[in-house]
């Protein structure tokens, strides 16, 4: 239904849309498009709608964001974080989550949680959790905490089936090179010298 230019207007708790009513009467009603966010009232009613209040308004200012395309909620191996426009950051909670987890607790659908965990199985150890978690093009960057007694953070970055991380060993800087390049070759260019060619050795057969 179109606003009354005369009515109540509110927020649906629900899926954080805009709602209406006619003055002090009836009930409240979805306005414009169907909602991006899914509604379903227990009543049953096609566009029945709860208004938001005091208690409920944090997690209804969510919604509002994810229905108007300009939030996001995306968990990262650390914890999970809420952005608003432009990828500007509202709020970090630390900790370890599933997207499963998240959705649970925010009460939003889980279709709606950007999952940007890095970790592998066997991974989950203190000291390498990533943060500061980049998506550059094809490619992804992030750092490792410094483990007590380091030297520094262990810089990491992702891209074409290779990761490259560099941090400072009592020796120097050191480079560790991993994974196996996407088109079945690496080639290793360290300041401007010749390329050399890296194949993983084969096991014994």
């Amino acid at each position: 239904m179109s606003r009354d230019p005369g009515g109540n207007r509110s927020t649906c708790r629900r899926c954080g849309w805009p709602i209406a009513r006619r003055p002090g009467t009836g009930p409240w009603w979805h306005t414009g498009p169907q909602p991006q966010v899914s509604c379903r009232p227990a009543d049953g009613g096609l566009g029945a709608a709860t208004p938001t209040d005091p208690g409920s308004a944090l997690r209804v200012l969510l919604l509002a964001l994810l229905v108007a395309g300009i939030g996001a909620v995306d968990v990262y191996d650390d914890g999970f974080e809420i952005c608003g426009p432009d990828d500007r950051s509202l709020v970090f909670v630390a900790g370890a989550f599933t997207g499963e987890q998240v959705a649970a607790l925010l009460g939003v659908d889980e279709l709606v949680i950007g999952d940007l965990r890095t970790k592998r199985r066997g991974d989950d150890v203190p000291g390498r959790l990533t943060h500061d978690l980049s998506t550059l093009g094809a490619a992804r960057a992030w750092r490792h905490l410094a483990s007590p007694g380091g030297l520094s953070d262990l810089y990491r970055l992702r891209v074409f089936d290779v990761e490259v991380g560099v941090h400072r060993h009592p020796d120097g800087v050191a480079v560790t090179v991993d994974g196996t390049a996407a088109a079945g070759v690496l080639l290793v260019h360290v300041n401007g010298g010749r390329p050399v060619a890296y194949r993983r050795p084969h096991r014994g057969r």
